[in-house]
């Protein structure tokens, strides 16, 4: 409930509608006019801004200086009949508490979407930032454990992890390294002059 202004005239004070007028687009969650069961649409004292739905509860958002503007708009733009009423030249005290909560409403409700949408923009944020750590970061490679090859590169299932993490494989330089290669090739011999042909590599602590 916002709180009755003694003795105020009017609205041109009132900091949430200040606010409105102010913001260059229309305040977020804003509904379209509706009629009334004459088919006419009521614009509240101090409306600057079309209300209009203009399909899929897009509304026009048009700017006026004025409300007489606003009701020529929305009659000659989007044929909309305007209802008469009796507190546009002198609101009575009982209205102007009506249209305070209006304007405070409308900003409330801005607020808490703006806020809402500040705390998606910082999590999805979050999420690209650890999506990319985990791609650079380097693993501890994956080795045969048996056998003959005890010890060695597990090509096969490293290949499968960089899969799983979105990488092209075999990358691009693989490919033209490597004729008709599935894979890619990791090297851990230093002097070896292919041993930075993989881009793969990188994602692998191959010196550890």
């Amino acid at each position: 409930m916002v709180p009755p202004s003694p003795g105020a005239g009017s609205v041109k004070n009132f900091v949430p509608y200040l606010r409105y007028l102010d913001r260059l687009a229309m305040p977020l969650g804003v509904e379209p006019w509706e009629e009334d069961d004459a088919g006419k649409i009521d614009i509240m004292f101090g409306e600057r801004r079309c209300r209009a739905d203009i399909g899929g509860r897009v509304l026009c958002s048009t700017v006026v200086s004025t409300r007489g503007a606003l009701k020529t708009h929305v009659v000659k733009q989007h044929g909309m009949t305007v209802a008469v009423s009796e507190n546009m030249g002198k609101p009575s005290g009982p209205y102007l508490q009506t249209v305070r909560e209006f304007y405070h409403d409308i900003m409330d409700k801005h607020d808490l979407l703006t806020a809402a949408e500040h705390r998606i923009d910082q999590e999805q944020a979050r999420l690209r930032v650890a999506a990319q750590a985990a791609v650079n970061a380097q693993m501890a490679p994956v080795r045969h454990g048996v056998g003959a090859r005890a010890g060695q590169l597990h090509l096969g299932k490293m290949n499968n992890v960089l899969r799983a993490l979105g990488h092209q494989v075999p990358c691009v330089n693989c490919s033209a390294d490597f004729a008709n290669t599935r894979i890619c090739h990791f090297h851990e011999d230093n002097n070896n002059p292919e041993d930075d042909s993989c881009l793969s590599r990188v994602h692998w602590d191959l010196e550890g």
